[in-house]
């Protein structure tokens, strides 16, 4: 829509390339982006898990012909998340299976191209992080004012690792080379675990980063996250704070034949920061009763917070790297991360 987007009718719609994501988690991710100039980006998986670089040039609203799928064999993936830096280089974050690195864990991989971006020639990838192998593991990315690829991530569950690192929110950095696993750092953020999951990640004036999340495991509420100083460095000052419960939410109507009626927050987050640094944060809520003993969805809600200050939300324990281990594989394993 150009103009007057309230209006249903000056909405275009147009079915460019049929690329069947079911089963791949494209649903989660931030697939989807804008490149400086307002030109659409795409990236999505196939059922085989190979990875689509979508594009459009001009009249991406009315003609099909424009769009271009270039595959980025032989990279392989699923979720993948998509940004653009002032350059317009394409930075992505996904995730993908090797065995041969860990058989039990999938990997963080991260690809970027610097030029010519739908010759699968151009671009680079690595892996960086271990993901826990199931719905929960997410992750979003952003680069900073000097084009730094910066992802936040939440490792879900870890069979064979340190079981301290599960299900934790982490955020990782990289300065240089960053298709090169072994060049990336990281640190908790603080959240206990089971606290963070989706996390939706944006950095602000000064590159300070800002996550919103999901509280997957008391209440399923809605969290927000912050750096207030030194936030790529063992003494980064993170703070959290856990916004809104659903299920303090007012009983949703019960359907004929219910009992039990639950309201919980649910995947995926969405942060925006305004031009004084305030978040914004838009989230889902669902409904569920349970009826004739079944559970079942009845309502959705969307869901809109007015944080303020984004720069002064209540203190949580910081957790920080304190080694780093010899990278042994393509995919670095994580950091022994212990609680300050």
């Amino acid at each position: 829509c150009d103009a007057n987007c309230t209006n249903p009718a000056n909405w275009t719609e147009l079915p460019v390339i049929d690329v069947n994501t079911t089963g791949q988690g494209t649903e989660k991710s931030e697939f989807f982006a804008l490149d400086s100039q307002g030109r659409p980006r795409a990236i999505v998986s196939s059922p085989s898990q190979t990875l689509f670089y979508i594009t459009c040039e001009s009249q991406c609203a009315s003609n099909a012909a424009n769009w271009q799928a270039t595959a980025l064999t032989p990279v392989v993936g699923r979720k993948p998340a998509l940004t653009f830096d002032a350059g317009d280089r394409p930075h992505v974050a996904y995730q993908f299976t090797n065995n041969s690195v860990n058989a039990d864990n999938d990997v963080l991989g991260y690809a970027s191209c610097d030029a010519d971006c739908t010759d699968v020639a151009n671009w680079s990838t690595d892996g960086a992080w271990l993901l826990g192998r199931d719905f929960r593991s997410s992750f979003s990315i952003e680069v900073d004012a000097s084009n730094r690829p910066r992802i936040a991530f939440f490792s879900s569950g870890l069979v064979v690792s340190d079981t301290a690192q599960a299900q934790k929110l982490i955020y990782t950095w990289c300065n240089i080379s960053c298709t090169v696993g072994s060049n990336w750092a990281a640190a908790y953020v603080g959240t206990e675990a089971g606290d963070g999951i989706f996390p939706d990640l944006q950095l602000d004036a000064n590159d300070r980063p800002h996550i919103s999340y999901i509280n997957n495991e008391s209440g399923y509420e809605a969290g927000y996250a912050a750096c207030l100083a030194d936030c790529e460095s063992a003494a980064a000052d993170w703070r959290s704070e856990h916004l809104e419960s659903p299920l303090s939410y007012p009983p949703a109507p019960l359907r004929p034949g219910c009992i039990q009626s639950f309201w919980y927050a649910t995947y995926p987050t969405s942060l925006a920061l305004d031009s004084a640094g305030y978040a914004h944060i838009v989230f889902g809520a669902r409904n569920t009763q349970n009826c004739l003993s079944t559970i079942s969805e009845k309502f959705r809600l969307v869901r809109y917070l007015e944080l303020g200050s984004a720069t002064d939300p209540t203190v949580t324990p910081t957790v920080t790297p304190t080694v780093t281990p010899t990278v042994t594989s393509t995919a670095r394993q994580y950091l022994p991360f212990v609680r300050r």
